[in-house]
């Protein structure tokens, strides 16, 4: 039943994404939103991304897009540039430690 949702939700005007890495959502936000988008740092394309925003809205995208990955995205120059927003989300789980 996700699988569906995500793939019919643009029937009802909005983009689902259920958690995808954000290599495969920016695809699609440069898609349906016409957003320049660019990654400061590739470790972030492995955060995991859920979100649901209405397709006429790409202030809702953004925002949606920041509070799911952990990212703050900032126009510079006409560009938009993700980077890791502070307290953001790990990409890659620490390793585990033992303690002595």
């Amino acid at each position: 039943p996700e699988l569906t949702d995500a793939m019919l939700a643009w029937t009802g005007d909005s983009l689902l994404v259920s958690e995808r890495p954000l290599r495969e959502v920016l695809p699609q936000l440069a898609r349906w939103y016409a957003l320049d988008l660019w990654v400061a740092d590739s470790a972030l394309l492995d955060r995991s991304v859920s979100l649901r925003a209405g397709l006429g809205s790409s202030g809702a995208v953004i925002k949606a897009l920041e509070e799911s990955a952990g990212v703050r995205v900032q126009n510079m120059n006409n560009r938009l540039y993700i980077t890791d927003a502070p307290g953001g989300i790990p990409a890659r789980p620490a390793a585990a430690t033992t303690r002595t």
